[in-house]
């Protein structure tokens, strides 16, 4: 997920009671919830295409939780310690201990909101580096913004700047959500998104910030009705994607078939059947009566192609097969020998540069 809903997780957290266990509490939380984040250094710093073998890898790992939970404790502590003398009646003292047990939330919280997208975690690394995808929320999730977002406003709300503020971020979310997702979210969620702001308003009004921590906890209980109720729409359209694919292919093997979510429409999800030689793409939307729409679009995925192979052998392709779900490659000829183009499906079939696109020319016929 993006920054913005693992900080307004970590601050949710902070306002449930826990932000008030021990001094530094909401810090820990905050901090913690984006700190996995930190393998993105390895972008500017790291070899090409460091952004697929390093990001959510070990730091995303139960190990890396546990790590940069105890680098973060020992940074607040000796912070702690150096900014203000010891008070014999300290109200809220520094615990290290609870210091370190929020940090760890903070981390796991991050990759657990990164394993119900698509883009996955490897929860095992260094030992073992198999993904594991939850494919229930798309990457940026407006309904978490709200469901998130929401009660923090009621509960920390202060005319003047802070108003301000509050209202430039709204402004710019509902610009996300209404432009520039104009074309790929639907017309109704726009609208329902704009009523939620009108609720969250109103919230604001009747000062419901008054019901304080239990405010905050009835914001992570709607965060796991939300996840509960993707996940029975996941199954549905995991089900009616397994019939169809059946019968269109008739019963030829796949090897894994996967629906995946789409921006901010519980309804709609994205459909790959994987065979060895071909990728079907495909739409699964529940509240059409043809569930299936369009019919499926095959993608071959040229694996078997000579330059291919030895494209997968180069330190390039190494990185992009193990980083890809769903591999396939585009094979142009050049004058010096072929120009071979891997892709994930999940990311797109253009043939413009973009994310996960890795390109490797080669020179000769082989």
């Amino acid at each position: 997920m993006e920054n913005l809903t693992h900080t307004l997780l970590g601050v949710t957290l902070a306002k449930t009671g826990l932000g008030r266990w021990t001094r530094w509490a909401t810090p820990a939380l905050v901090i913690g919830s984006n700190l996995p984040d930190v393998d993105v250094l390895f972008v500017r710093f790291g070899e090409p295409f460091a952004y697929l073998t390093h990001h959510r890898g070990v730091s995303h790992a139960a190990v890396g939780m546990v790590g940069l939970a105890v680098l973060l404790t020992v940074v607040l502590w000796g912070w702690d310690r150096l900014s203000r003398a010891p008070r014999p009646h300290d109200t809220c003292p520094l615990s290290f201990a609870r210091v370190f047990v929020l940090s760890l939330i903070g981390t796991a919280s991050h990759t657990l909101l990164d394993f119900t997208n698509s883009y996955g975690v490897r929860p095992w690394l260094p030992f073992d580096d198999r993904w594991v995808y939850g494919d229930l929320v798309f990457i940026v999730d407006p309904w978490l913004w709200l469901i998130l977002g929401g009660p923090l406003v009621c509960l920390t709300w202060r005319w003047g700047w802070r108003a301000i503020g509050y209202g430039i971020v709204a402004g710019v979310l509902t610009w996300i959500v209404v432009v520039v997702g104009a074309g790929r979210v639907p017309g109704p969620v726009r609208w329902v998104w704009g009523a939620g702001l009108l609720m969250i308003a109103a919230a604001r009004w009747i000062q419901a910030g008054r019901y304080g921590p239990r405010l905050a906890r009835g914001a992570l209980a709607g965060v796991v009705v939300y996840w509960a109720g993707l996940g029975v729409a996941h199954r549905m359209a995991l089900e009616d994607a397994n019939r169809y694919v059946e019968r269109v292919l008739d019963n030829r093997p796949v090897r894994t078939l996967a629906v995946m979510p789409q921006p901010a429409d519980p309804f709609r999800w994205f459909l790959v059947a994987e065979t060895d030689s071909v990728l079907y793409a495909g739409q699964v939307d529940l509240l059409s009566p043809n569930t299936i729409q369009p019919p499926l679009d095959p993608v071959p995925r040229t694996l078997d192609h000579q330059a291919v192979r030895a494209a997968l052998q180069t330190p390039s392709g190494r990185i992009m097969r193990a980083f890809a779900r769903y591999l396939f490659a585009e094979v142009q000829h050049t004058e010096q020998g072929y120009l071979v183009v891997l892709r994930d499906l999940r990311f797109g079939r253009s043939n413009t540069d973009g994310f996960a696109v890795v390109r490797i020319p080669l020179r000769g016929g082989s």
